[in-house]
């Protein structure tokens, strides 16, 4: 039984979030959205990924902070900061899981009106109005071409956001960046609505809305403008035409083959490193652990003061001049076999977990840059080939 108050409804994570933990990606998601609403994280240009970041790990030790608990940057399952931001969520009326308790109210549907026969004017309205075949907003030509990075971020948040039936905080994340972002901050937002209609378009309506409901007019104002630009969806000019091939035929063509290669050998490669990343924080963990349980035992091998001796020496690898010393000042029995066996584990866990991190931040690395590659594959085939990529990404 957890000792913090219950808020798991609210906000939760599955596994421990710190700076050098194995962090479970919508764990990192769920949490820079709280801290975004709790006013501890600031949402970088380019939105919000479930790669865990400084700003991330800063915002935790800031909330910490402003909530008298340990500030370590340190947040574990139903431990006390992940209780108090659930706990300060509710009290701002805020909620990153939708409970699935909630009573569902069936209202009584009002009896349908008489239908009246279409006169000649309605249809030809009608038959008009067929004619003018219009293009949303975020397809117009007049929006400024967005940056690789910006593309690849909007990707990944998706992938994240798609997991769940719900939006999450994405919508007020846009939504705050659309008030102060500008035309910039627009053509992102344009953006990440066209990859959605490409992905799951039967949420594209309800997300724009509730973008929306959080702007002010102003900026619905500046978001209407650029309605008028591709107002009617027009023919393609000669020497412009997109390829007549069926969508299957054209997702075949031989450059977007070539490219869906490439995007899976990135993709494959990203994996590996991420598994290696995963692999290299178990093994420093392992010798965390070896070396925890040196100290344990040399705390009930020697005194307070023989012990903080016997450690000043490990870490410049002085530890047979060390104990000598000690056993011509000791006049006790003392196990100084086993002393000597337990401050060396002590010592050569110490340089290997060092080793360990390093080579996990180099897996960390290679694991980004292999996405960044990824990423921009799809744009390009995305925008420079028209390739059907909204079915590559596969986890």
């Amino acid at each position: 039984m957890s000792l913090f108050p219950d808020f798991s409804n609210v906000f939760n994570v599955t596994k421990t979030i710190s700076q050098n933990s194995n962090t479970n990606p919508n764990d990192v998601l769920n949490t820079k959205n709280a801290l975004a609403q709790t006013g501890h994280y600031k949402v970088p240009d380019h939105g919000v990924t479930d790669i865990p970041d400084m700003g991330m790990i800063d915002g935790i030790k800031k909330f910490q902070q402003d909530n008298g608990l340990k500030v370590d940057g340190v947040m574990k399952p139903k431990g006390p900061t992940e209780s108090k931001i659930g706990e300060t969520l509710v009290q701002n009326s805020i909620s990153t899981v939708k409970p699935l308790t909630e009573k569902i109210v069936v209202k009584a549907q009002p009896e349908a009106p008489k239908l009246k026969k279409p006169t000649n004017e309605v249809w030809e309205q009608a038959a008009k109005s067929q004619k003018q075949k219009t293009n949303p907003w975020f397809k117009s030509s007049k929006l400024q071409p967005i940056s690789d990075e910006a593309y690849a971020e909007n990707t990944r948040s998706m992938d994240g956001m798609l997991n769940y039936s719900e939006n999450g905080f994405l919508p007020t994340l846009y939504a705050d960046a659309l008030k102060n972002g500008g035309d910039k901050a627009v053509a992102e937002y344009a953006n990440f609505l066209n990859q959605l209609l490409d992905r799951k378009q039967d949420r594209v309506e309800g997300f724009e809305q509730e973008v929306m409901n959080k702007v002010p007019d102003s900026t619905k104002k500046m978001i209407r403008s650029f309605e008028t630009d591709d107002g009617v969806e027009k023919e393609p000019k000669t020497g412009q035409q997109k390829s007549q091939q069926s969508d299957d035929e054209y997702q075949d063509s031989p450059k977007c083959m070539e490219l869906k290669e490439q995007y899976d050998n990135a993709n494959n490669e990203a994996k590996k490193a991420w598994q290696n990343y995963q692999n290299k924080l178990g093994e420093r963990d392992r010798k965390g652990q070896d070396g925890q349980d040196a100290l344990d035992n040399l705390r009930q091998l020697l005194t307070e003061t023989l012990l903080e001796a016997l450690l000043a020496a490990i870490p410049m690898g002085r530890i047979a001049a060390a104990i000598k010393k000690l056993k011509e000042e000791v006049k006790d029995p003392v196990n100084w076999v086993e002393v000597a066996e337990n401050a060396w584990t002590l010592f050569y866990s110490a340089d290997e977990e060092e080793k360990l991190e390093q080579e996990a931040d180099d897996y960390f690395t290679e694991y980004e840059n292999w996405l960044k590659d990824r990423d921009r594959i799809q744009l390009v085939a995305n925008q420079k080939h028209d390739c059907k990529t909204a079915g590559w990404y596969k986890g």
